[in-house]
């Protein structure tokens, strides 16, 4: 499904009509967290519609690199109470995490 990108104002409007049905945090890389906000507006699509936050004078994303201060955006401004993360793995990325001490 295609990711729209939204002013903040539009995002707002929609939250203030009730048309945000859920909101999920992707992790894009190394401290870049991008909210996901599912919302439903029958008037542009009969699907749900998957939005993100679109940094003002660019045709890009607005991520935040710490995630609990996105976490206290969506809850200060949005009123979230729960979110689902997404994960996915990068290119090259087989799954495998490093401790501490640089092993596997």
């Amino acid at each position: 499904m295609a990711l729209y990108l939204l002013m903040q104002l539009k995002i707002d409007q929609y939250y203030r009509e009730g048309k945000i049905k859920g909101v999920t945090i992707r992790r894009q890389g190394d401290r870049e967290w991008l909210p996901i906000f599912e919302i439903e507006d029958e008037e542009l699509s009969a699907e749900p519609m998957l939005c993100g936050i679109r940094v003002r004078t660019k045709q890009k994303e607005r991520t935040w690199a710490d995630p609990r201060l996105l976490v206290k955006f969506l809850m200060d401004q949005y009123d979230i109470e729960e979110c689902s993360l997404l994960f996915p793995k990068g290119e090259g990325d087989e799954g495998e995490r490093q401790n501490d001490d640089g092993e596997t």
